[in-house]
């Protein structure tokens, strides 16, 4: 007879994947961003304005969920030793995506002579970490993925409080109690 699966377990399988694809995503964005930027036109400066908080974001995310998975599995030291380090790059992170932002605005401007490639791989790299951003440190944007999660949106309750966001609440809690 087949042992039924715990709930832990059955998070474990789903956020194991999230891990894996965030590390891969944070060394492929870079390297695709700048195949495209390059067969289209010249790779420039422009292009790793928007590559530093994109990959960095991803990187990140990949590392929380290993340490949420290490959690889930009964090792908290992963979590611990990481949070810290959220806290403090939540805030230059939010200015490197701004900063990205910005940039794509200037390449676009009217009578800006930046290529097209920079322009469209700068446009498609600022509003990737602008969402990735949002995604961990504010609201969880993927529901796609899971039942429970889409259901939640299309009843219309909206997008859930993301969960690096009450981990960092919970975490800043604990600083401000034990400072």
């Amino acid at each position: 007879m087949a042992r039924r699966r715990s709930r832990r377990d059955r998070l474990i399988e789903r956020l194991e994947p999230y891990a894996a694809m965030e590390l891969w995503n944070a060394l492929l964005v870079p390297v695709f961003a700048l195949g495209i930027a390059t067969w289209f036109s010249t790779v420039d400066g422009w292009v790793a304005v928007g590559i530093v908080p994109c990959s960095t974001l991803l990187l990140l995310g990949g590392l929380y969920w290993r340490a949420a998975v290490a959690r889930l599995r009964g090792d908290d030291a992963p979590m611990q030793r990481l949070l810290p380090w959220l806290d403090r790059l939540e805030r230059p992170l939010a200015v490197g995506v701004v900063v990205a932002l910005a940039a794509t605005a200037w390449v676009w401007r009217p009578g800006g002579d930046a290529p097209a490639g920079t322009r469209w791989t700068l446009f498609v790299l600022a509003v990737m970490a602008a969402l990735e951003h949002v995604n961990y440190f504010h609201r969880q944007l993927n529901h796609f993925d899971h039942g429970p999660d889409l259901q939640r949106l299309l009843s219309g309750r909206g997008f859930r409080r993301a969960h690096l966001a009450r981990d960092l609440e919970r975490h800043r809690r604990r600083s401000a109690t034990a400072g």
